[in-house]
């Protein structure tokens, strides 16, 4: 009678030989095709890029985010390791994208910023978008919009949330950008020293901007509103209680019931052509308020009327 190999229970009218010893296991390791290998490494490559991104501290996460998209979307398109390519490569998939568009200038930013991270690490001999510029587009400075317009944005923000007329008031008066207004706490607002603590910023880099008036009231309303929430609808732990996608729609749906064509980033325009455009404001200043590391971005809002400039000179002291 046979026995089985395995649990050496005897099987009748099995007609292989006995055997006493186990069948050894396969040992032999699985083959990987070098492409897959080599598909992995560079996966591993880009992960490696992403978080020195982030330690570094070079950009936050939503531009973290967009250079991974776009870097995956250029290997989409040209179906080639980006680890391969050549400067001939890049001008080639060049010709066939708007040179003046957001998704030209951003696709080389990410590709400059993982082939300078490839190359230091020894993934790759050369950058090949070294010598490729980025042109920039000329911009307009923004016209400043009239009291009378403003007053109508900020009454219609008033029938859509109790919340929304003060939200905008305060971008207004702070120039805060839209991530920082939607993650404020009611902690980082500091009524008595009159100041406002923005931890989400732009570069990772958060800052507090000082309270005028204006942007105390809306603070502090903001403040006194913070358990409120409409019926069937939950509230976030934040200052305004709801996430930046809801203030955006604020914006938006005031601007059209005011008829005008209006944006949360505009807001920041309004409080960037004011200090900008102010003698009693040093440039410095003005870039520290808009949280700059420098004072050249401040030529994108500087258009100074006669008066303006008049009120400049009246106010230059002369030498003894």
């Amino acid at each position: 009678m046979a026995r089985s190999p395995v649990s050496g229970i005897a099987l009748q009218g099995d007609p292989r030989p006995q055997s006493s010893s186990v069948p050894a296991p396969l040992t032999s390791p699985v083959r990987v095709p070098a492409a897959v290998e080599g598909d992995a490494s560079l996966f591993v490559l880009i992960r490696r890029w992403q978080t020195f991104l982030e330690i570094s501290g070079r950009c936050n996460d939503e531009t973290r985010r967009q250079y991974r998209r776009y870097l995956l979307g250029f290997m989409a398109d040209t179906m080639t390791d980006p680890r391969e390519l050549t400067e001939d490569d890049v001008i080639e998939w060049a010709r066939g994208t708007d040179h003046h568009g957001d998704m030209f200038g951003m696709t080389i930013r990410a590709l400059r910023s993982f082939c300078r991270y490839a190359v230091d690490k020894g993934e790759m001999a050369l950058d090949p978008t070294r010598h490729i510029q980025i042109k920039r587009r000329r911009r307009r400075p923004p016209a400043r919009t009239p009291d009378a317009d403003l007053d109508r944005l900020f009454t219609a923000a008033e029938t859509i949330d109790p919340r929304a007329r003060r939200t905008l008031e305060l971008i207004f008066e702070t120039g805060c950008r839209l991530g920082s207004i939607a993650a404020a706490m009611p902690e980082d607002v500091d009524l008595g020293s009159r100041r406002i603590y923005w931890r989400v910023a732009k570069f990772d880099d958060p800052y507090d901007s000082p309270l005028s008036d204006r942007a105390a009231w809306a603070a502090g309303e903001l403040l006194e509103l913070r358990d409120w929430h409409p019926a069937r609808a939950k509230r976030r732990p934040t200052l305004v209680g709801v996430g930046p996608q809801r203030i955006y729609q604020w914006v938006q749906s005031s601007g059209e019931l005011a008829g005008l064509h209006f944006w949360t980033h505009r807001l920041r325009h309004e409080f960037a052509h004011r200090v900008a455009n102010d003698p009693q404001v040093p440039p410095f200043v003005a870039s520290r308020l808009l949280n700059h590391h420098d004072t050249r971005l401040l030529d994108v809002y500087a258009d100074p009327d006669e008066d303006l400039k008049r009120l400049a000179v009246a106010n230059l002291r002369r030498r003894a």
